[in-house]
């Protein structure tokens, strides 16, 4: 067993980018994701390309760490429309139409996709620094190194970094030693971002909406909550949000909610021209693990200690929920990233400088 220099754990936008910053200091870390996929919380579906997301989307312009590293990789944003006037549906089923205000804040989405940002840092790895489908199950620490076992074998790293959600490694991973109890106890009370999301999308064949200058949809009745107009170059498309507490029907009792819904607003012909696509992040077992206690969203996300090395500097944390500025957000998975590939310099240089 081959004794590696570092081991991310999860290949989503942290464990890539981190990855990616790594290969720049000249460490070719391997990345191990359980997976078959790479992206995380990142998910691109593409319909003739017309993209539509059912995983982490927008940004702003106060999203720093996440522009920089676009604006290295050379990718472009662009600015969310939506639409003069917006449709507001109120408790009752009642809707009206009404002219939204100019925003305050511009919201952007990145050109061809999300997924352009995942397969970017993955092009600058590699081959063979990704390992799918491999779910890691212990840590163990001992005589100053980290052995790993996954369902595929074991490995052995210098460092660890795990980029999990904290409650999600709190509840898959068994470490040895025991972690210290008040981290434990951090990690089950760390909210996993966008874990209870249910994202919703409709390809279509017409812009209907875009004709009556629709580009926003908000409902305090649901099934949909909320919906913005998700087009591009290349075709039509409708993305949000539908409530969580439609987690417990069948997914084609949401869809047939979902449709009534919009059909209310737009006409049921309209409609039925529509593609449905939806993703449950609650069901992914990669991503969610459900919590021993209430969660409140955002709780824990940011916290200090998420952020301390573990294992006598050995295991490190990154992932959104770890960031400073932004935690939950594509940011705070750059800025997370960045955090560890900085702390892990600052140990080479120590290391060198006792030499």
């Amino acid at each position: 067993m081959k004794t590696r220099e570092v081991i991310i754990l999860g290949a989503g936008l942290a464990g890539l980018s981190l990855a990616y910053q790594l290969k720049k200091l000249g460490i070719d870390a391997l990345i191990l994701e359980a997976r078959d996929r790479v992206g995380g919380r990142i998910q691109t579906i593409n319909h003739g390309g017309t993209t539509l997301e059912l995983g982490a989307t927008w940004f702003a312009d106060k999203h720093t760490h996440l522009l920089s590293l676009l604006n290295e990789l050379g990718l472009e944003k662009i600015e969310q429309d939506y639409g003069k006037y917006a449709v507001y549906e109120h408790p009752d089923g009642q809707s009206q139409l009404y002219e939204l205000p100019p925003q305050t804040e511009a919201s952007y989405r990145i050109k061809g996709g999300t997924s352009q940002l995942i397969e970017s840092l993955k092009s600058e790895l590699g081959s063979g620094q990704i390992l799918l489908q491999h779910e890691v199950n212990t840590l163990r620490y001992s005589n100053d190194r980290i052995d790993i076992t996954t369902n595929k074998g074991t490995f052995s790293a210098q460092k660890v970094i795990n980029t999990l959600p904290p409650n999600l490694f709190h509840k898959l991973i068994k470490c040895t030693p025991n972690l210290p109890s008040e981290i434990r106890s951090l990690h089950e009370t760390t909210h996993t971002w966008m874990g209870e999301s249910i994202k919703v999308g409709l390809f279509s064949p017409r812009p209907f909406w875009k004709e009556r200058g629709i580009g926003t949809i908000y409902s305090q009745r649901g099934p949909i909550t909320e919906m913005y107009d998700h087009s591009n170059q290349s075709g039509y498309a409708l993305n949000g949000f539908i409530h969580e507490q439609y987690i417990q029907l069948p997914r084609e009792e949401r869809e047939k909610a979902a449709r009534m819904q919009l059909s209310s607003f737009f006409g049921k012909d309209l409609i039925d021209e529509c593609s449905y696509v939806e993703e449950t992040w609650k069901n992914q077992q990669f991503t969610y693990a459900a919590y021993d206690n209430d969660v409140f969203p955002h709780q824990n996300n940011g916290h200090e200690q998420l952020r301390q090395p573990l294992f006598d500097g050995k295991l490190y944390m990154a992932g959104s929920e770890k960031a400073i500025a932004f935690p939950g957000y594509l940011d705070g998975a750059v800025e997370s990233s960045q955090i560890v590939c900085d702390q892990i310099q600052s140990d080479i240089k120590k290391i060198s400088n006792n030499i």
